[in-house]
């Protein structure tokens, strides 16, 4: 009696859950993945802008300042939108914020640092996806080798100023890559 019962309240939720709209998410794919980092970077690269359209640049302040300016916790924020964060999901590593940095490095053959948001630590298939789809200059699905191409950027060893790629620091076999979105190149 108890079996019966107990299965006739699982339909019943089911059914109720169902007919409501509710279903059980699928896992993410690379590709969505891909896009949920996109468009979170395409958001913080936005308030950037506005700011920089604003203000004439960026603070100079480290990646938690420029966040706290640019993505207040509390009150009215001037650009109405909140903080990205990124899914756990995408992570071979212990996941992460996203980081705005205005002095992030020399990310072309400037002698000054450049503005980015970078996030690090991802699985690589996301990055291989995220190449695929949205790297500026249509790299594929490689993720681009910062040692194999002699500790350069693509924006030096390509010699165009690539906005967005995922990079990889080592050319070792492990399961972790970062996305970069170059702000300002200065």
């Amino acid at each position: 009696m108890i079996r019966t019962k107990t299965l006739l309240e699982v339909v019943v939720i089911s059914v109720a859950l169902l007919s409501s709209g509710c279903v059980p998410g699928r896992p993410l794919t690379p590709e969505d993945q891909a896009q949920r980092v996109y468009n979170d970077m395409r958001t913080i690269n936005n308030v950037a802008q506005k700011y920089m359209q604003k203000h004439g640049s960026l603070p100079k302040d480290s990646a938690q300042g420029t966040r706290a300016l640019l993505f207040p916790e509390t009150g009215k924020t001037f650009f109405s939108t909140k903080f990205p964060t990124a899914p756990p999901e995408i992570f071979s590593t212990t996941p992460m914020d996203y980081q705005l940095t205005p002095n992030y490095d020399r990310m072309d053959e400037g002698k000054i640092q450049d503005t980015a948001i970078a996030v690090w630590g991802l699985k690589d298939s996301v990055c291989r996806e995220y190449n695929l789809r949205y790297a500026s200059d249509n790299l594929g699905p490689l993720i681009y080798d910062y040692e194999a191409n002699g500790n350069r950027y693509p924006g030096e060893s390509i010699g165009r100023q690539l906005i967005t790629y995922a990079i990889k620091w080592k050319t070792t076999d492990i399961d972790d890559c970062e996305i970069n979105w170059v702000v300002e190149y200065r």
